[in-house]
């Protein structure tokens, strides 16, 4: 039989060690750079922290890729086999607690040489149902930019998906719109007109080489005077600022192809950094930027020579790769999400729009850090 004083002991003793387990979590918490902001403290977080992503993934539904992607949140997937793969030094990671609850998470991915970052992604946002309303984004994103480089604040850029009413409240009046950006699959049994067959044949598709260098930049150069706002992708479906450095990085690793008519450079077309798992095969996307002084049918017949000129089997000659353009940027007042020329001459080339929805970019506005902080 036990003593009379054995449960109460075991009692003590169970909560004396919870309450130093509890203060070992906070002093660790320390030690990896909080701070706190009224109710809110923020921790910047380790990998092995993937369990309270899971907690917060799994209370927000875990519906954030469309079902025709994979379905499912895909920053639990990339937690481990993605994210911190990448050089520390160009990606930062936060959680908001309260309490010793993680309510709140939010990540920084910067683009251009590690020691000098010249853009960033701010990505991966998310707050348990139950404690938003509580400017628990609000604080945790404050602190997060603030522990950026100085140029990747000035260049860093979101994007919300076209139906998340709640998230386009949050950053239409709060941040610079810089686009919407359409998916569109091309069609390999494309047949054009006559006449705009002629053209397509006369088109040529390479990947850009050391002594394309200095057109493409002139080119881009000019489409940055038409479009202000063009940017260029990144990793998945992140865009990144379009520089000199942006357009070495996309040459070096043969992600840049041109379309010429003759000499003439009259598209650049740029493939985002990972390929996306599609079905039994891959998805390769990329992004368009053409000269503004080609016609609907001409655009056409450049997309069109443009998808022509794509794998559609892997190296293995097993897995289908289906080609993709993400259009864009649209600014238009008028609610449509594709430019009409463009979405003319899509459909001169026989491109197709598997959803509705568009991605929409902003530029992110930095708010200086939050006076409560203590």
């Amino acid at each position: 039989m036990l003593p009379r004083l054995a449960l109460p002991t075991a009692v003590a003793v169970a909560t004396l060690l919870m309450v130093y387990l509890t203060i070992l979590q906070r002093r660790r918490r320390r030690r990896r750079s909080t701070a706190s902001y009224g109710e809110v403290t923020v921790c910047q977080a380790l990998q092995s922290d993937l369990p309270h992503l899971v907690g917060i993934s799994q209370t927000a539904g875990q519906n954030i890729v469309p079902a025709d992607a994979g379905g499912g949140d895909f920053v639990i997937k990339a937690w481990e086999h993605e994210w911190w793969t990448l050089d520390p030094r160009i990606h930062w990671n936060d959680f908001a607690f309260i309490g010793d609850e993680a309510v709140g998470f939010a990540r920084v991915e910067a683009y251009g040489p590690p020691d000098e970052p010249e853009s960033g992604w701010l990505m991966a946002m998310r707050v348990k149902p139950l404690f938003q309303g509580r400017r628990v984004m609000a604080r945790l994103q404050a602190h997060l930019l603030a522990r950026l480089p100085h140029r990747v604040r000035l260049n860093l850029y979101l994007a919300v998906g076209s139906s998340n009413e709640r998230m386009r409240a949050a950053c239409d009046p709060k941040y610079d719109f810089y686009g919407a950006y359409v998916l569109q699959n091309f069609m390999p049994t494309a047949m054009l007109r006559a006449d705009r067959e002629r053209y397509a044949a006369v088109v040529t598709i390479h990947t850009l080489g050391p002594s394309d260098r200095g057109a493409a930049w002139a080119f881009l150069a000019a489409c940055l005077e038409h479009s202000p706002t063009l940017l260029i992708p990144g990793r998945y479906y992140d865009f990144r600022a379009l520089t000199p450095t942006a357009l070495d990085d996309k040459m070096r690793h043969g992600r840049a192809l041109c379309a010429r008519d003759g000499s003439t450079i009259v598209a650049l077309f740029f493939e985002f950094d990972n390929r996306m798992p599609d079905g039994t095969g891959w998805r390769r996307v990329y992004t368009c930027c053409a000269s503004t002084s080609l016609d609907v049918p001409k655009l056409g017949s450049v997309l069109l020579a443009f998808g022509r000129a794509q794998p559609t089997v892997d190296a293995a000659g097993v897995g289908p790769i289906r080609t993709q353009l993400s259009v864009g940027p649209c600014i238009d007042r008028d609610g449509r999400d594709v430019e009409p020329k463009m979405s003319a001459a899509l459909a001169a080339g026989n491109y197709t729009r598997p959803r509705s929805t568009h991605l929409r970019v902003y530029k992110v506005t930095f708010q200086p850090r939050t006076t409560e902080r203590r």
